[in-house]
């Protein structure tokens, strides 16, 4: 009789990839932050520069 639940096994390593890939994104997003916020500034000042 086959069973097909995952063994502990893959059942952790699914689980270790998902944290894996969470930690990703948010290191990700962190990267990303400064470099948004450096695009809308930037923005915001050339829309004043020529707004004036």
């Amino acid at each position: 009789m086959k069973r097909k639940t995952k063994t502990p096994s893959e059942g952790g390593q699914v689980l270790a990839e998902q944290r894996g890939s969470r930690s990703c994104q948010r290191l990700t997003a962190r990267k990303a932050l400064p470099i948004l916020v450096f695009t809308i500034e930037t923005a915001t000042a050339c829309t004043d520069h020529f707004g004036s």
